[in-house]
């Protein structure tokens, strides 16, 4: 407390004086024949000035501040009991001694006393207490003692109405300076207050930075690496394939080159698994993932996942299983069902991901009104100085990498390594160190913070809890449909439109969908599109456009496409643009929306189901 604090800076100078004044008039008082008198007076002021002196010396001033409130407290009384001890020490001496001594001896005890009253006015003029016990103790037996005395007609009043005035002003001083006191101790705090919050906002700054060239250094390596491979893997296809045109019969050549484009489909996966990790980051960094909080069984949910994830298990010659509460088709879960769905599946491809014998386990257990998710495993563990490291972004524990991937003799075709969709696994390949960063993520949407046990050598549980009542007319879930199977083709005679100012999107996105027997027209903007269909005279039945095209954007060509052909035209646009202020804007003109990087199978998925929900039938 601040007040504490400049008393316990005044004690010093006080006791000094108080020490000064008690042996000077002491010493005056013997000599004149007083000395019944100097007892009290001698005692008084050696209590105040003991007691200052025992403040002084058994508190400092680190424990009048902070939380040490009691002590600071404590040091108040006791400075006040101090003060009183003086005034009393003045009081004595002019209710005993100054009615039987001269005029200049009372004058000169006056000025004594009015010396001590503007020293306390300044030391203890923060504490109001402290200074009015002095001059109450001090000053009252002086008015009384002034007007009983006998003198000239104008002696005794005036000295008593200059004291009583003295004391009125310095006790009016001392409020105000209390309050100016008080003011100044808030400004020093609004400013120490903002002072702090400055470090802190500098702190998370310098964090950031540092976080921001970790993240940089971590996707340059990322990125890297399957672009390495990629790289050597099309050199060796290019190889096998010059070998296969010389001799067309050349086994060998021909499972190279089947070996190597598999291997640049792995690759290729890798990297759209690490696009697609890092837009959920940018996701939940930009907070535009909302949350949608409500009552809701969780049965379908459920069996989707056992589905999904019992062929998973088999296919890495492992095993699946899903432990349920017996009274589970009454229970409601206040949650958000697609991010409960979205958090279950990162937590379980992390288990999978990392699990090479044994298997995985699912368990849902009621505790009250909550219900317990837990996904156990029985991996290598964690050992304890990892365990709120593997939470933060890019971080893996060292030689996962080399538990990663589906086990020795299991299937690794990309059949059984990834299914498209919310519906399937997710790959099951080496991690980038986002996914377990992702999940604290989803959980802090859901208000539900991941508890994490593990034992080295046995395996991990990640395990969560989300509130739960039991209702005698449970809601069903409305989870999405599983997402059906890609068709080989599209329906023949499709006409589709592709706008993107960039030629090898135009020409790869083309040669991909006439693969699937669409028809397919090409522009590097809206201008041309509808000058060339224009000339063609063909309405197409779907756009596909990228967002950023130089002078335009996306949402505008597909808007004058649509106006210049005055139809509704079905649309679909692709951006690579994750800001919050783009986001909000896709929201905002109900186009479906896709974001780089897509494989040739998110893209189909995404045409068929357009054309599905405009009524444009597709084979």
């Amino acid at each position: 407390m601040a007040q504490a604090t400049h008393l316990h800076g005044g004690l010093l100078g006080l006791n000094l004086a108080t020490a000064l004044v008690c042996v000077l008039f002491g010493a005056v008082w013997a000599g004149h024949g007083f000395s019944a008198e100097l007892g009290p007076w001698l005692g008084l002021g050696g209590v105040a000035v003991a007691l200052r002196l025992a403040l002084q010396l058994g508190y400092l001033p680190s424990d009048l501040q902070g939380l040490k409130v009691r002590r600071a407290r404590r040091f108040l009384v006791l400075a006040t009991l101090g003060a009183a001890a003086s005034g009393l020490m003045l009081g004595w001496g002019w209710l005993a001694v100054a009615p039987r001594i001269s005029l200049d001896g009372r004058e000169a005890f006056l000025l004594a006393h009015v010396g001590l009253l503007l020293w306390s006015l300044q030391s203890c003029s923060p504490y109001v207490p402290a200074f009015v016990a002095f001059a109450l103790a001090s000053l009252v037996p002086a008015v009384v003692v002034m007007s009983g005395l006998a003198g000239t007609p104008t002696e005794q009043p005036a000295t008593m109405l200059g004291l009583v005035g003295l004391a009125l002003l310095a006790l009016l001083f001392a409020v105000r300076f209390a309050r100016s006191f008080r003011t100044s101790l808030g400004l020093q705090d609004r400013v120490q207050r903002l002072l702090d919050e400055v470090t802190v906002k500098r702190d998370e700054a310098v964090l950031a930075t540092q976080a921001k060239s970790r993240f940089l250094a971590s996707v340059s390596h990322d990125l890297r690496q399957p672009m390495h491979a990629m790289n050597l893997y099309l050199a060796s296809v290019a190889g096998h394939f010059d070998k296969l045109r010389a001799a067309p019969g050349d086994a060998a050549s021909a499972r190279g080159v089947q070996e190597g484009l598999r291997s640049l489909q792995d690759s290729t996966l890798y990297l759209n698994t690490m696009f697609e990790s890092l837009l959920d980051i940018s996701r939940l960094n930009a907070g535009s993932v909302g949350v949608d909080i409500r009552h809701t069984t969780l049965q379908r949910m459920l069996g989707q996942l056992e589905a999904d994830y019992s062929r998973q298990a088999a296919s890495q010659g492992m095993r699946f299983e899903l432990r349920l509460p017996s009274q589970i088709q009454l229970m409601e879960v206040e949650t958000d069902p697609a991010l409960l769905e979205r958090l279950l599946r990162n937590l379980l491809v992390n288990a999978f991901r990392y699990t090479r014998a044994g298997g995985v386990r699912l368990s849902l257990v009621a505790k009250g009104r909550n219900l317990d998710f837990r996904v156990v495993d029985t991996g290598p563990g964690i050992e304890r100085s990892m365990r709120k490291r593997v939470f933060e972004e890019f971080f893996q524990v060292p030689g996962s990498q080399s538990l990663a991937g589906p086990p020795a003799g299991a299937s690794q075709t990309p059949k059984d390594q990834t299914t498209e969709g919310t519906a399937g696994p997710h790959p099951t390949g080496r991690g980038i160190g986002l996914g377990l960063s992702i999940s604290a993520r989803l959980a802090d949407k859901l208000g539900a913070p991941i508890r994490l046990h593990s034992c080295s050598g046995k395996g991990s549980v990640f395990a969560f809890r989300q509130p739960m009542r039991i209702a005698l007319r449970p809601k069903s879930d409305s989870l999405p449909v599983p997402a059906r199977r890609a068709a080989a083709q599209l329906r023949p005679g499709l006409f589709l439109a592709v706008i993107d100012d960039d030629v090898e999107i135009r020409r790869s996105t083309r040669q991909m969908l006439e693969v699937l027997g669409a028809e397919v027209f090409t522009a590097e903007s809206a201008a041309q599109a509808v000058q060339q269909l224009g000339r063609l005279g063909r309405v197409p039945d779907l756009l596909l456009s990228d967002y950023r095209l130089g002078a335009e954007n996306g949402v505008q060509a597909i808007a004058l496409l649509r106006e210049e052909f005055n139809q509704d035209i079905p649309a679909i646009l692709i951006t690579g643009d994750t800001s919050p202020e783009r986001m909000e804007e896709f929201r905002s003109t109900g186009l479906r929306v896709l974001y780089k990087p897509i494989s040739g199978a998110q893209l189909q998925a995404a045409v068929e189901d357009e054309l599905q929900a405009t009524g444009t039938v597709v084979a």
